[in-house]
């Protein structure tokens, strides 16, 4: 089920960043759009074992997942989808939210249509996974009633296609699927630095929009933050050609002591700003 990867669901509640004086039914449909989200992800979780198995089993790092190492077996693997499917479907009831239930539709739609052709398309792949984390993003601001700057949604899918293909960076060496579509290392640096480059210049012009100026009346917090995101990419840069980056970049995020730090400032400059 990859509870760890329930994290990635976190940004759902992006939008709370850019509210003052948020209500609680708004906390409420956001923590009920993480737990809905969490379930589709184990389901696709476990889907894409079961179709990868072979696959996995013949992979360092996937053979040891439930599945490929024989812990669970591929039936027990199906009662567990179907379990998960049935509690969704409960909680979608439940919940009664035409815009969550579209937005999870479309989410495993295109799933379905990744796992079986899309992961296998040079760059379509990451632009893919980007696109995960956009439906997410936008469902969170569209449930809470919130703009959207499409400065901000470009700079989420740059920088979500920039840590898909760290991840494809990461496990070249030991996945050959990934070998065979992006061919060396060279390559998915060069597209690394190039959508960095993107990804600073974005930020930049983000900054200046008026919904983000208008946020900090205090300019010292306005600075602070540039200067914490692009330390952050820098610092990311400078990992990528000392290949210290490990096989997981969503773990690396997590669990870096100096990524922790830089988001823990970040929100408390940010609640700064909006007192």
């Amino acid at each position: 089920m990859r509870v760890h990867h329930y994290l990635k669901n976190l940004i759902i509640f992006t939008p709370l960043i850019f509210i003052s004086n948020y209500q609680i039914d708004q906390i409420i449909i956001l923590v009920e759009s993480f737990i809905c989200f969490s379930l589709t992800s184990s389901i696709i979780y476990i889907y894409n074992d079961i179709k990868d198995l072979k696959i996995d089993r013949e992979n360092i790092e996937n053979s040891k997942r439930p599945l490929a190492s024989g812990v669970i077996s591929i039936l027990h693997a199906k009662y567990l989808i179907s379990i998960l499917t049935f509690s969704q479907i409960f909680l979608l009831i439940l919940i009664n939210n035409n815009v969550l239930l579209l937005f999870i539709s479309l989410y495993l739609l295109i799933n379905l249509f990744y796992t079986n052709f899309l992961k296998y398309l040079f760059f379509v792949d990451v632009v893919t996974l980007s696109v995960f984390f956009l439906i997410r993003i936008y469902l969170g601001f569209k449930l809470v009633g919130v703009e959207i700057t499409y400065w901000f949604l470009i700079y989420a899918f740059l920088f979500f296609i920039l840590i898909s293909l760290l991840k494809r960076l990461s496990n070249i060496s030991v996945n050959e699927h990934i070998k065979s579509i992006y061919k060396s290392e060279k390559i998915i640096k060069n597209l690394i630095f190039i959508l960095m480059g993107l990804s600073i210049l974005n930020l930049l012009i983000f900054l200046q929009t008026d919904q983000l100026l208008l946020m900090f009346k205090n300019k010292i917090y306005y600075l602070t933050l540039i200067s914490l995101l692009i330390f952050f990419k820098i610092r990311w840069i400078i990992k990528i050609t000392r290949e210290t980056i490990p096989r997981d970049p969503v773990v690396f995020i997590y669990k870096d002591k100096v990524n922790i730090l830089i988001i823990i400032i970040s929100i408390f400059v940010l609640s700064l700003s909006l007192r």
